[in-house]
């Protein structure tokens, strides 16, 4: 007997988004789950133009990062 996945259900999409020095969304891929047109047009249209992150951090001086969003079904998370 096989467990069920959630991810494989479609109820979680994991999205792993490129910070860049200044906070702000250079670019994202889809690290689990299936992409909808409407989780799609969801990122390209709000996360990716409107989002800012604090920029990581090396000795001090602002860089590049990377940080996952989860997407479930009604409920957004951000794991830096």
């Amino acid at each position: 007997l096989e467990e069920m996945n959630p991810v494989d259900a479609g109820d979680e999409i994991v999205v792993e988004v490129t910070i860049d020095e200044r906070g702000r969304v250079q670019g994202y891929v889809v690290t689990q789950g299936r992409m909808t047109p409407e989780i799609e047009n969801n990122l390209e249209n709000n996360l990716v133009l409107f989002s800012r992150f604090a920029p990581a951090t090396v000795f001090g001086r602002p860089t590049w990062g990377r940080v996952l969003v989860s997407f479930r079904r009604s409920q957004i998370s951000v794991r830096g």
